[in-house]
């Protein structure tokens, strides 16, 4: 593993949401993901919605990461063939 990596692994093992945070995130995302239907945008990134919903890319990244334990690909796609 190459140390940037290692660097940020160890770095996001210090991040810890609060309390009910991640369960926010997660409904404010699924919500917003209905709503706009923006998962149809082939050049969407996880900046992009981060920026839409007012949250830093790292939570959401980490939210869906450890909570749902899929990539931003991973979940983006799952609206995309549902």
């Amino acid at each position: 593993m190459k140390p940037e990596t290692l660097s940020r692994v160890r770095k996001q093992d210090r991040v810890y949401l609060q309390g009910n945070e991640a369960e926010s995130i997660l409904k404010q995302v699924e919500q917003y993901m209905h709503d706009t239907g923006c998962f149809k945008e082939k050049t969407l990134k996880v900046q992009d919605l981060a920026d839409q919903l007012g949250i830093p890319a790292y939570k959401l990244s980490l939210v869906l990461n450890t909570h749902l334990r899929k990539s931003f690909k991973d979940f983006v796609n799952q609206y995309r063939i549902a």
